[in-house]
């Protein structure tokens, strides 16, 4: 087959720590080492509002006539002749924004799915049941392919961690929108004593700065930026744990980053991650500040009995979630739906 796609990017996002900017990169840098075709590949960034978008990309689509078109993002275009494969990583938007966003999901993208030209990869068989629960979505139409590990931000374990600048600190990694669930984690953390810290590499907002100092725990934060690959292996290597009590998670990336570097993570227990994480997390009601302030303690407790065993099972735990084998499985998905949408065309 000799064909030209058409590629859905969002190179706009600036946020290189999260789940989706790290999945965008990993697929389209390895399309050349999975795809044994001539497949030239047209990227397009997402640009324009929700409410147009899937007609602009049908636009593009009959300007560029391209053979096939993938969607890394949510975005399917309005109509479409040619084979279209779309990566749902969650159902965020349908609890988390605005009015419009639930009704688009609802309404329109639950309909754009459905086309007999569309297929739909998820990154877990949490966000494949999300699909088929609340969009009424086929199951025959989803396929469950996990991401990867960054394998940048692992540092090898070693039997003592070198001492920390910031003490005995617990860790969060991430954006800082609503659904991330900062200020429960906050609330948690000021109950815990005065002798740990939180670092949370994301941007400070005002909201936060003010919960903050509210709540007295303004000595004990610190808000990091500009971290690189070897800084972040290291912060999460050296943290008691990593804070990741998020209301919506598809997959769970930073939870894996922590296994990978021996630590265990706190994960939300009606999410992707229990499903990703196995055994190696431990699970809080997200909604509850009292379930996650436990979840500190218990964390607290594990690290001081630990050995280097424990730490190497959760690193050689996370070690199955390979972007070489995701990207395999991506580009191998979508060629074989060209294949059949061809054959019965």
């Amino acid at each position: 087959m000799v064909g030209k796609m058409l590629c859905l990017s969002d190179r706009f996002c600036p946020n290189h720590y999260s789940g989706f900017s790290r999945f965008q990169d990993n697929i389209i840098r390895r399309v050349t080492d999975n795809v044994n075709v001539n497949v030239n590949v047209d990227i397009v960034s997402r640009k324009g509002s929700l409410p147009l978008y899937p007609l602009r990309l049908s636009r593009l689509i009959n300007k560029r006539n391209p053979d096939f078109f993938y969607s890394i993002g949510f975005m399917p275009p309005i109509f479409s002749k040619i084979p279209v494969v779309i990566t749902v990583h969650d159902l965020m938007h349908m609890d988390f924004y605005t009015w419009f966003h639930k009704f688009y999901y609802k309404h329109i993208l639950k309909r754009l799915l459905r086309s007999s030209l569309v297929k739909i990869h998820v990154n877990s068989f949490f966000t494949r049941s999300e699909l088929i629960n609340r969009l009424s979505i086929s199951p025959e139409k989803i396929e469950v392919i996990y991401p990867g590990l960054e394998e940048s931000v692992v540092q090898p374990l070693s039997e003592k961690l070198p001492v920390s600048r910031y003490g005995s600190y617990f860790l969060y990694v991430g954006n800082n929108r609503y659904h991330k669930n900062i200020p429960r984690m906050l609330e948690a953390f000021a109950k815990m004593p005065r002798i740990f810290n939180f670092c949370l590499v994301t941007q400070e907002t005002k909201d936060l700065h003010n919960l903050i100092y509210r709540i007295g725990i303004q000595d004990r934060v610190f808000f990091l930026q500009d971290i690189n690959n070897y800084e972040l292996g290291c912060l999460y290597q050296q943290s008691v744990s990593v804070v990741y009590a998020s209301l919506c998670e598809g997959f769970g990336f930073v939870a894996i980053e922590a296994l990978a570097n021996g630590v265990i993570p706190i994960v939300p227990n009606k999410t992707a991650c229990p499903e990703v994480c196995g055994e190696y997390c431990l699970q809080v009601d997200p909604f509850s500040v009292s379930s996650i302030y436990y979840a500190l303690n218990q964390a607290v407790k594990m690290k001081a009995s630990e050995t280097l065993e424990d730490r190497l099972a959760r690193s050689n735990y996370a070690k199955r979630y390979s972007w070489d084998s995701c990207a395999k499985q991506t580009w191998s998905s979508i060629l074989k739906h060209v294949e059949y949408v061809k054959a019965k065309q």
